[in-house]
């Protein structure tokens, strides 16, 4: 049972993890209602100064819960005469690299299903020009996967619960910040950005074995950034009339299926 320290800290963290959400929810929508009113624009801004305003956002939820946060301290280990010293806790438990594949699969499998269904339109979002199409692109497959999951993945989950935590306390904790995650992507639908939040926490401390200090969770951004590629490379193939681009994300989805199955048969025991 933790002591009176440690659930104080817990609570402190679950806190700060809200406050900080709400600190980026509300400075993005006071930032884009102030944008629009001083350029005259109604509805959805300009892809332009859509980045800067979801870049100051989530720099202000970041440096806001980044200066709460403070990590468990280390626990001591002490070694007598003739016993060497077990390993840290950072690297006894690893994830296996083959985790990001498989999160990008789960991801493009249920996109894939929505599509279908009727109930996604993310791969057929028309673009205003190519210059607007490659904005959008570079914005959606390299700056935003690292905003997002260092803030939903880096400190908001790992506020919530650590790698040593029952099952049931981690499963709350992710269950917790995907329903967060999922209420800033409403257009893709929420049910999907629910399901995306539970995979990509999947490999969430990846990269940080041998950095358990990192806010980084590097194996969730390469999941992310390859998943925002994929739906831009389909966009793209569909827009040449070169194929469906539910066929570009089905041959996606199989050659991710075949990458992780290569890398689980593969991996050392």
């Amino acid at each position: 049972m933790a002591d009176g320290s440690e659930r104080r800290r817990r609570v402190l963290n679950f806190c700060a993890s809200v406050a900080a959400f709400l600190l980026l929810f509300g400075c993005s929508r006071a930032l884009g209602f102030t944008a629009r009113l001083a350029l005259g624009v109604e509805g959805e801004l300009p892809a332009g100064i859509e980045a800067v305003v979801w870049a100051i956002s989530f720099f202000c939820a970041i440096a806001a819960l980044s200066a709460i946060y403070r990590p468990a301290p280390e626990p001591e280990r002490f070694a007598y005469e003739g016993e060497e010293l077990p390993p840290p806790p950072s690297e006894k438990k690893r994830r296996p690299a083959y985790l990001v594949p498989v999160a990008l699969f789960v991801l493009l499998a249920v996109d894939i299903i929505l599509y279908f269904s009727g109930f996604s339109s993310e791969q057929t979002v028309s673009f205003a020009s190519a210059g607007d199409f490659a904005l959008r692109a570079a914005l959606g497959c390299a700056v935003y996967p690292i905003l997002e999951e260092t803030f939903f993945r880096g400190l908001m989950l790992r506020a919530l619960c650590e790698r040593d935590d029952r099952f049931v306390i981690r499963a709350a904790a992710v269950v917790f910040h995907a329903a967060a995650f999922a209420s800033v992507h409403r257009s893709g639908g929420f049910l999907f950005a629910f399901i995306a939040g539970v995979a990509l926490a999947v490999p969430a401390p990846l990269g940080r074995a041998n950095y358990p200090k990192s806010f980084i969770p590097v194996g969730c951004v390469i999941a992310h950034a390859l998943y925002n590629l994929s739906l831009f490379a389909a966009a793209a193939l569909g827009a040449a009339g070169i194929c469906d681009p539910a066929t570009a994300l089905c041959a996606t989805a199989g050659a991710v299926a075949i990458v992780a199955g290569v890398m689980i048969l593969a991996r050392k025991r």
